[in-house]
Order: C-alpha cells, then structure tokens, then sequence
C-alpha cells in the first residue's frame, strides 16, 4: 500500500472519530496536520494493521484534544456558548483517545510528540 493511501485510511478513520453532529453546528472542524501523520506513518512504509491505525489515531486525537483547549481565548458574552462547547469538544476529544485504547485493552499511557509543543 502506498504512504499517500496509509495516510488517507488513518485521516478517515481519525475524522469519523472526529465527527459530531451536534459540534459541528457550532464549531469549525479540527484539522489533521497531514506532515504529522506522515511523521506518524514512517514506521509503517508499506503495511498498516487497523491495530496500527488506531494507535497513530489516538495520537492524532489527543493532539486534536490540546490544540482545541489552547484555542481558548478570552471573549465577550455573545461567544460564551461558542467558547464553552470548545472546552466540550476538547474533552470530548480526549475521550475519544481513551475509548480507542480501552477497547483495545492498551494501558500502557501514548506519550503525544513533545516535539509538537
């Protein structure tokens, strides 16, 4: 399989873990940095298992996570709910992180790239 194609199958598979409708009414939808995926991928040139899919995911979801907490900025009262429902959406996030994990019964904790930060 290709690194394009590997890149493509975790970004939908990340961005359907991502998809929340009631979210998606009020907030823009996270973007995946796609040269962090590729970063991601290079352990995995040719083949990718879906156990492998959903660790870089989780990866990806918890990075989504922090970078919609650090989207937090001070604003009027006409943006509380909008800023409210992003705390939300980057708790929601992190959830989705851990609930990948739980089900593949991975305790040990992911470190998210410190490099990143």
């Amino acid at each position: 399989m290709e690194v394009t194609a590997i890149i493509e199958k975790i970004k939908t598979y990340t961005n359907e873990k991502l998809a929340h409708s009631y979210l998606q009414q009020y907030l823009d939808s996270p973007e995946l940095d796609e040269d962090k995926v590729y970063f991601l991928t290079l352990p995995f040139p040719f083949h990718i298992s879906e156990e492998q899919i959903k660790a870089i995911s989780t990866t990806l979801l918890i990075e989504v996570a922090l970078e919609t907490h650090e989207s937090i900025r001070n604003q009027n009262s006409e943006q509380f709910k909008e800023q409210q429902l992003t705390v939300l959406a980057g708790i929601y996030f992190s959830g989705l992180y851990y609930q990948i994990l739980a089900k593949e019964r991975k305790f040990k904790p992911c470190k998210v790239p410190s490099f990143w930060y």
